[in-house]
């Protein structure tokens, strides 16, 4: 809830009903609900869960924010070049290397924890290790809570100067085309940005790997999408916009859908998307 919707209803509260008013806690996001009731064993309604996801990142990554330029057909060999690695060859395969690094130490301990990229640490927690990273990109994230590691992969996606799927695309294209066909057109359409295309591939094939373990960590291909669709394609509307205008809000909400149900059918198809037949 916004603090302009607290100030509203603890005004009312205190008109109506000051006792019942002294009894109502407001809380700003899932996570601290979390905190106090076990989330895991709640069903939350979808449009809580895309509401929150959809709260602007207010933690990014500076590794993102001050290296890659406002040119978004060149984001990932800016970030490149702060690596020291040359991918002007179109045929090598370029994954950043913190990509790699939290994918890696999510696969090796997180695979089987329960909420895994849905359960966050406390943001002082999550703040530490993003200004860790920021200043040693080297820094061992061994010793980092597994909700940590999986919230700081989410940051770098949400910090991206550019989503890895246009929502336009998404928009043209349904899923229930030929997975190899749409696979095709994905490759079309990244003709010019191969390592955009590589780094997706990267993150569905890993996150499929983590749906595979979905009986321990309760987090299905459906859930999956709904964490991450919001990163990975991003909606045309501007979050104010939803707060103020009804119509906006709506065609947010259909964006979303559509959205979830792409990567949703990117998971489950996803050999024979990212087929090299």
């Amino acid at each position: 809830m916004s603090k302009s919707y607290q100030h509203v209803f603890n005004l009312a509260n205190k008109i109506i009903s000051p006792k019942f008013g002294d009894k109502v806690l407001y809380l700003a996001i899932l996570d601290e609900l979390d905190k106090i009731i076990d989330l895991a064993h709640v069903a939350i309604p979808h449009e809580v869960v895309e509401y929150e996801l959809a709260l602007p990142p207010t933690h990014c990554l500076r590794i993102i924010t001050t290296t890659i330029t406002t040119n978004r057909n060149r984001g990932l060999e800016d970030l490149a070049k702060v690596e020291g690695i040359d991918i002007s060859n179109q045929n090598d395969v370029y994954i950043p290397t913190v990509v790699q690094r939290l994918v890696e130490q999510v696969r090796s301990i997180g695979l089987q924890r329960e909420g895994i990229f849905r359960k966050s640490p406390s943001n002082a927690d999550l703040s530490k290790a993003r200004d860790d990273l920021d200043q040693d990109h080297d820094m061992h994230i061994e010793h980092l809570d597994v909700h940590t590691t999986a919230s700081l992969l989410k940051m770098f996606l949400a910090c991206l100067p550019w989503p890895l799927i246009p929502s336009e695309f998404v928009a043209m294209h349904s899923q229930n085309e030929d997975a190899t066909d749409l696979g095709q057109k994905l490759r079309d359409h990244y003709k010019d940005k191969p390592h955009h295309f590589a780094l997706l591939h990267y993150l569905v094939s890993f996150l499929a790997q983590v749906s595979e373990h979905s009986d321990c960590n309760k987090m299905t291909v459906h859930n999956l999408a709904i964490v991450f669709s919001p990163s990975l394609i991003r909606s045309t509307v501007a979050f104010s916009d939803i707060l103020t205008s009804p119509a906006d809000a709506a065609v947010y909400l259909g964006q979303m859908k559509l959205h979830m149900a792409f990567i949703e059918f990117l998971f489950q198809e996803k050999d024979a998307v990212f087929s090299t037949r």
